[in-house]
Protein backbone atom coordinates (compact mmCIF):
# COMPACT_ATOMS: atom_id res chain seq x y z
CA UNK A 1 0.00 0.00 0.00
CA UNK A 2 1.39 3.34 -0.96
CA UNK A 3 0.08 5.11 2.29
CA UNK A 4 2.91 2.98 4.17
CA UNK A 5 6.05 3.51 2.15
CA UNK A 6 7.10 6.32 3.49
CA UNK A 7 5.96 5.00 7.14
CA UNK A 8 8.69 3.78 9.82
CA UNK A 9 8.66 0.08 10.90
CA UNK A 10 7.05 1.24 13.54
CA UNK A 11 4.00 3.56 14.02
CA UNK A 12 2.41 5.60 16.67
CA UNK A 13 -0.99 6.02 16.84
CA UNK A 14 -1.37 9.91 15.36
CA UNK A 15 -0.05 8.06 12.38
CA UNK A 16 -3.25 5.49 12.55
CA UNK A 17 -5.88 7.94 13.35
CA UNK A 18 -3.94 11.29 12.13
CA UNK A 19 -3.98 14.35 14.10
CA UNK A 20 -5.23 17.38 12.57
CA UNK A 21 -3.45 19.71 14.43
CA UNK A 22 0.29 18.57 13.19
CA UNK A 23 -1.11 18.16 9.42
CA UNK A 24 -1.20 14.08 9.41
CA UNK A 25 -4.02 12.21 7.16
CA UNK A 26 -5.81 9.28 9.14
CA UNK A 27 -5.09 5.87 7.69
CA UNK A 28 -7.81 4.50 10.01
CA UNK A 29 -10.54 6.97 10.23
CA UNK A 30 -11.51 6.33 14.30
CA UNK A 31 -11.22 8.46 17.32
CA UNK A 32 -8.32 8.39 19.49
CA UNK A 33 -10.73 6.74 22.90
CA UNK A 34 -12.35 4.40 19.78
CA UNK A 35 -8.73 3.08 18.73
CA UNK A 36 -8.07 2.29 22.67
CA UNK A 37 -11.32 0.52 23.09
CA UNK A 38 -10.32 -1.58 19.50
CA UNK A 39 -6.68 -2.49 21.95
CA UNK A 40 -8.58 -3.31 24.61
CA UNK A 41 -11.25 -5.69 23.05
CA UNK A 42 -8.63 -7.08 20.99
CA UNK A 43 -10.21 -6.22 17.72
CA UNK A 44 -6.88 -4.50 16.94
CA UNK A 45 -3.36 -5.80 17.58
CA UNK A 46 -1.21 -4.80 20.80
CA UNK A 47 0.80 -2.08 20.92
CA UNK A 48 4.84 -2.46 21.94
CA UNK A 49 5.58 0.58 24.06
CA UNK A 50 9.02 2.24 23.53
CA UNK A 51 8.62 3.82 26.79
CA UNK A 52 5.54 3.92 29.72
CA UNK A 53 3.49 6.51 27.89
CA UNK A 54 4.75 5.58 24.33
CA UNK A 55 3.54 2.87 22.49
CA UNK A 56 4.59 1.99 18.72
CA UNK A 57 2.71 -0.21 16.76
CA UNK A 58 4.70 -2.61 14.27
CA UNK A 59 3.38 -0.79 10.58
CA UNK A 60 2.86 -4.60 9.08
CA UNK A 61 0.32 -5.43 11.78
CA UNK A 62 -1.52 -2.38 11.14
CA UNK A 63 -0.91 -3.21 7.13
CA UNK A 64 -2.63 -6.48 7.66
CA UNK A 65 -5.23 -4.95 9.80
CA UNK A 66 -5.99 -3.38 6.62
CA UNK A 67 -5.76 -5.82 4.06
CA UNK A 68 -7.73 -8.07 5.84
CA UNK A 69 -10.98 -5.93 5.66
CA UNK A 70 -10.40 -3.66 8.84
CA UNK A 71 -11.81 -3.79 12.13
CA UNK A 72 -14.52 -6.45 13.03
CA UNK A 73 -16.66 -5.77 15.65
CA UNK A 74 -19.68 -7.88 16.17
CA UNK A 75 -18.96 -9.37 12.48
CA UNK A 76 -19.39 -5.86 11.01
CA UNK A 77 -16.39 -4.07 9.24
CA UNK A 78 -16.22 -0.69 10.40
Amino acid sequence: MTQFSNLPDYIRISDIIGNVNQGKPAILPIGYSTWWKYVKLGYVPQPIYLSPRVPLWKKEDIEGLLLSGGIKSGGVSQ
